[in-house]
């Protein structure tokens, strides 16, 4: 079989479109994980804040009531506010470590679709084609 012979420049077009090609597929994944990175980001901050606005209900609920045990059990009510007070900075503090420390654990990063698409960006620029 006889198979016709492209020129170098055929050859080098096609490989070009080709390259340009696989560059926006690339692209494409790229963008689509980012795209599935954000929305995992914004589910996890959906569920904090809610979680954050239901515990701050109900904790502020049992500082009423542990307060209002503490005053009956003859302690001044400076004394009782002071204590619940304190505490509930301590909790405020410990539970925005913990959720910052959640928010530090999101691996954001693409490193393989990155290194793919700088693989193929090397490839393009080392053989200079131009389309």
């Amino acid at each position: 079989m006889n198979r016709p012979t492209a020129s170098p420049k055929e050859l080098f077009s096609t490989l070009a479109r080709k390259s340009l090609d696989l560059l926006e597929v690339e692209c494409a994944i790229f963008a689509a994980e980012m795209a599935e990175k954000r929305n995992q980001s914004m589910r996890t901050l959906v569920w904090l804040a809610s979680s954050a606005l239901i515990g701050l209900g109900a904790f502020g609920l049992l500082l009423v009531a542990l307060m209002l045990g503490m005053i009956e059990w003859g302690l001044p009510p400076w004394m009782a506010a002071l204590t619940l007070g304190t505490t509930l900075a301590l909790i405020g503090f410990l539970t925005l470590r913990h959720a910052l420390a959640l928010l530090r654990g999101l691996n954001l990063k693409l490193p393989q679709s990155m290194a793919e698409m700088r693989k193929n960006a090397r490839l393009l620029t080392r053989s200079h084609l131009h389309v």
